[in-house]
Order: structure tokens, then C-alpha cells, then sequence
């Protein structure tokens, strides 16, 4: 699971519990090789935070969790996973989203911790999918959430589900099941249909001056395969490079350059804090930024910035 969360971790932490905190910070970004970045609790504005990360875990007293969160959280296609983890790392405790991410995320910090997760939704209980994490793995809407209880019900009931134009394990493809999860524009009165929107996606890529095409494709490619995306999914590159544009002919989607200074005036608070370097030349960042800029309204990033190699990088992101 937490190999899926590519817009990366964030980790708030108090003083007391830092060692817990670097602990799985450093396993993140090591072994699951996604980013994870730690904040201190008392220095973090949350709100900054909370929609910018596919996951939150707090390493402090669940109380001071719960206080936290509750003045941001709205509703469940919206707030991150949230999980909370003692400062001796004993217990794992999803508190919002756990059907989004949050208990499988507990189950595994709590493996590496030798702790224990404390999971209460039904359908992980009883090893079961649910609708929300299948939209989370697809990078899609769900258009009509009222159909969520329906299907994940008839799911826990062991009820056979069909999906419509997707395939997933253990749902038969087809739209003969009377409970349908579709990303087509398939309609029936008497059936049970949750629709997905599959979201556009634009990649943002930054490099040095020298640009290795080739290679920049390549981990393109392997990035998109990690995430389960295929290429078509794809409708913008974007860069200040004009070579990148190449990329874009061999995918066959729209080229978007632009110019340093439209770079150092985008503003985004979702973007990954500044290194050293990117201080010195005043720029936020480029890929990141490139991607979200191409994304259109409320864009957001779907794949946080990585490393190519020590010359380029690229960062996925999406909109409305």
C-alpha cells in the first residue's frame, strides 16, 4: 500500500516521539521508495499539509490527533488518510480514511514497528476491497457517492461485483451483475452502478541543461508502470527544456514549455520544500510545478517529485 502513496508521506512528530518518527520516515523513503517528509508538531501549520499528501501519520498521543484533525476533516473522498502511532511505536491506530488507505497503511508501519494496528472498519476486518480504495488505485472520481454504501455492502456481503471497462481482482469484468463499477457512461435503473471518472494526468518534467531524452523516457516508463498507468493516461508534458518536447511526440500528447519566470511565480502549497540549490536560482521547484500548472483548476499531485537521475526529474500531477 504505502508503495502507492506518490504524492508522499507526511510525518508530524512531537520531541518525544522524533526517533519513532525518523524510524519511519527512513523506512518510507528506503524501502518503499516514495517520499516521506517529517514536520515538527509544534512548528506545522496542518492545514498547509492536508491536502497535499496521500497520507498523514502523527507520531503523538491519539488525543492530541483527534484535535488536530477534526477541525479539517470533511468529508471521506477528501481527507487524507490519517494514522496515529504512539511515540514508543506499541500501537498503529487508523483514525480518518480507512477505507482510503488508513488501516492497510497502519498494518504495515505497525510490521516494521513491532506494533500492534487497531483496525474497526468492516470490510479490512474481513479482508475485503472497498470502493474507495479501487478509485484511489485508479487515480479516479467517484461521480455519484451516494452508490459507496450500496456496493461496498453488497461486497461485504460476498455479492458479485462486475466492473465496466477495468479489470480488477476478484470482480469479473462484464455488466451483468446486479452491482456494476464502471468508468464508461453505462446506465441501468435496475441495476446498482458506481461510476469512475478516470482524472486527465500531466507530467512535469525538470532538467539540467544537458537532456538525456532517452533516459528521461525510460524512467518515464518505469514510473508509470510502478503506479499501474499506462501511457495513455497521459495528456501533457510539460518543461523549461524545449528538448523535452521530443517526449511528447513519442507519446503523442500535447507539449506545454515554459519560461523560468512563470516558474518562480507559481505558488502552490502543496509543493515539496526547496532544496538548498533550487534556494539559490529562486525557483520553487520544475517539475512539480510544470505539472501542476498544466493540470487546470484544483490541480494536485499525483506522483511527488523524483529523481531520474542527478539531472532530471519528473512529478506527476492532475485537475478538474
Amino acid at each position: 500500500m504505502i508503495e502507492n502513496l506518490w504524492r508522499g508521506v507526511a510525518i508530524i512528530y512531537t520531541k518525544t516521539g522524533e526517533e519513532t518518527a525518523k524510524k519511519i520516515e527512513n523506512w518510507i523513503e528506503s524501502e518503499k521508495e516514495v517520499p516521506a517528509i517529517s514536520f515538527t508538531y509544534s512548528s506545522t501549520d496542518l492545514s498547509y499539509i492536508w491536502s497535499c499528501y496521500d497520507a498523514i501519520i502523527f507520531v503523538m498521543a491519539i488525543e492530541g490527533v483527534v484535535r488536530s484533525v477534526c477541525k479539517l476533516a470533511s468529508s471521506k473522498d477528501k481527507d487524507p488518510p490519517v494514522i496515529a502511532v504512539d511515540d514508543a511505536g506499541n500501537f498503529v491506530t487508523p483514525i480518518l480514511g480507512g477505507h482510503w488507505g488508513a488501516n492497510e497503511i497502519a498494518k504495515e508501519i505497525s510490521s516494521i514497528l513491532g506494533g500492534k494496528p487497531i483496525i474497526t472498519t468492516a470490510s479490512e476486518i474481513f479482508g475485503k476491497d472497498s470502493v474507495e480504495s479501487i478509485a484511489r488505485r485508479l487515480i479516479a472520481k467517484i461521480v455519484n457517492p451516494e452508490a459507496i454504501v450500496k456496493i461496498n455492502s453488497a461486497i461485504l456481503r460476498g455479492e458479485e461485483i462486475c466492473t465496466d471497462g477495468f479489470s480488477i481482482q476478484g470482480m469479473r469484468e462484464g455488466k451483468d451483475c446486479k452491482y456494476i463499477i464502471t468508468t464508461s457512461n453505462f446506465q441501468d435503473p435496475n441495476k446498482v452502478v458506481l461510476k469512475l471518472r478516470l482524472l486527465p494526468l500531466h507530467v512535469g518534467i525538470g532538467s539540467k541543461r544537458e537532456v538525456d531524452v532517452n533516459l528521461i523516457y525510460s524512467g518515464l516508463m518505469e514510473a508509470l508502470s510502478k503506479m499501474n498507468i499506462e501511457p495513455s493516461r497521459i495528456s501533457s508534458i510539460s518543461s523549461v527544456r524545449e528538448e523535452v518536447g521530443k517526449i511528447a511526440e513519442m507519446l503523442k500528447v500535447k507539449f506545454i514549455l515554459y519560461n523560468l519566470e512563470e516558474i518562480r511565480i507559481f505558488s502552490n502549497p502543496c509543493l515539496t520544500p526547496q532544496s538548498e540549490k533550487l534556494k539559490e536560482v529562486g525557483v520553487k521547484g520544475v517539475a512539480e510545478v510544470c505539472a501542476l500548472m498544466s493540470s487546470g483548476l484544483n490541480p494536485r499531485l499525483v506522483l511527488r517529485k523524483v529523481k531520474l537521475s542527478k539531472s532530471a526529474t519528473i512529478a506527476i500531477a492532475t485537475g478538474e
